[in-house]
């Protein structure tokens, strides 16, 4: 019976903690990809103003106006630190642009 009861307790509190975690993830999704218009260099500018760690920066260079781009950082939070990742390209049929972020 003592068995069975901590393990209940312990799903009650990995419960918990995932609920924490994912309201946390939300609220960063929000603050950093919900909040504005999809901009690449704005978000850039917000995460090197908050002076967050750039875990990946890869990019094709610039040629005639074609490119593609990918940058992340790492983002601490109370729980656990996550990703927060952009990306835009630009070729003949178009730009696009996303956010997001990785836990």
């Amino acid at each position: 019976m003592v068995r069975s009861a901590t393990v209940v307790c312990f799903m009650f509190v990995g419960t918990a903690y995932a609920n924490e975690r994912s309201a946390e993830l939300v609220k960063s999704f929000q603050a950093f990809c919900a909040s504005a218009p999809l901009d690449f260099a704005a978000l850039d500018a917000k995460a090197t103003a908050m002076k967050l760690a750039v875990r990946k920066d890869v990019g094709t260079p610039q040629q005639t106006g074609k490119f593609a781009r990918s940058k992340s950082w790492q983002v601490p939070l109370d729980s656990r630190q996550h990703e927060l990742i952009a990306s835009e390209t630009r070729g003949p049929d178009g730009e696009t642009a996303s956010f997001g972020i990785g836990a």
